[in-house]
């Protein structure tokens, strides 16, 4: 029965999600993201309540406790994923970049905070004189005064820099 409770909860969640942007509707578009991490954990107690109702039955369970890694490991990304990036230099940059820009204040009004996506990705290297490069893609949800948009923003650093440039944000 729990199981059922927290697969429904995770659909409502993502139809949600997908709604309220579909008719900009400017309350919890986390939803989306929250209803799928909440749709893999039932994946996993889905499978782990399979798991122990084959050795109880003396039955193979190999595949499903290969799912349940795979699944944590997805999770477990995603989680690194959003602690990094919330500290990071790139996120200022971004916050700069917004605040400057015409375009998406004319869009979504003053910016009052910004949501991290669970997606993206992040190259740097680090040279032996202490210099570094790289490049990141963020996938952000900016919370304006006027209303919320979905942004992903790409960025680089060169080397020798101290700062994150952002090269495009793309819709």
């Amino acid at each position: 029965m729990f199981v059922i409770i927290l697969f429904f909860s995770s659909l409502i969640l993502i139809i949600y999600g997908y709604v309220v942007r579909a008719y900009s509707i400017y309350f919890f578009w986390e939803s989306r993201d929250i209803g799928w991490a909440l749709l893999l954990l039932t994946i996993i107690v889905f499978l782990v309540k399979r798991i122990k109702f084959l050795k109880s039955v003396k039955r193979n369970r190999i595949a499903e406790k290969a799912i349940v890694v795979m699944i944590c490991f997805i999770l477990f990304v995603q989680s690194t994923l959003l602690i990094s990036f919330s500290n990071h230099e790139a996120i200022k940059a971004v916050k700069d970049y917004i605040v400057n820009s015409e375009i998406i204040t004319d869009q979504i009004g003053k910016l009052k905070s910004i949501y991290i996506v669970p997606l993206g990705s992040i190259s740097t290297t680090k040279q032996d004189n202490g210099n570094s490069f790289g490049e990141i893609r963020l996938a952000l949800v900016l919370k304006g005064e006027k209303g919320y948009k979905d942004v992903k923003f790409f960025l680089t650093k060169q080397s020798g820099f101290s700062k994150w440039n952002v090269v495009s944000p793309y819709w």
